[in-house]
């Protein structure tokens, strides 16, 4: 009786170390494929970004087929984590730290900011 609870004992923690390293390996896996997408979509972007009219409308609802989406731009702020301030501009009659301009347009993917939104805001 006492060797069959060691052994199962023994079962259990092997079990328990095999899942361990299941899992690890599933996350450095699920970490290679995001960086090869993301890789992937900032090249998408690029394409994006120089594209015009139908062309962008089309690029535009390809990324949204693979859940990139825009950063709204009620979203958008600047000072939250989905705008890169490029320039703060004198001498405007919006409050400091509103948006004026979307210089690029931002992305996210699982929530993840791909690309942040380039602003110029009031200074």
């Amino acid at each position: 009786m006492i060797e069959e609870i060691t052994q199962l004992r023994q079962k259990t923690i092997d079990l328990l170390k095999e899942n361990h390293l299941l899992r690890q390996k599933m996350q450095m896996e699920k970490a290679e494929a995001e960086k090869g997408f993301m890789s992937f979509a900032e090249d998408f972007l690029s394409a994006y970004d120089k594209s015009e009219g139908k062309n962008k409308a089309i690029l535009l609802s390809l990324l949204e087929k693979n859940d990139i989406s825009l950063i709204p731009m009620s979203t958008a702020s600047s000072d939250n984590d989905y705008t890169h301030i490029v320039e703060r501009r004198q001498g405007s009659s919006k409050s400091a730290g509103t948006i004026l301009e979307f210089i690029k347009e931002g992305f996210v993917w699982n929530q993840k900011v791909i690309r942040k939104a380039e602003v110029i805001i009031a200074a």
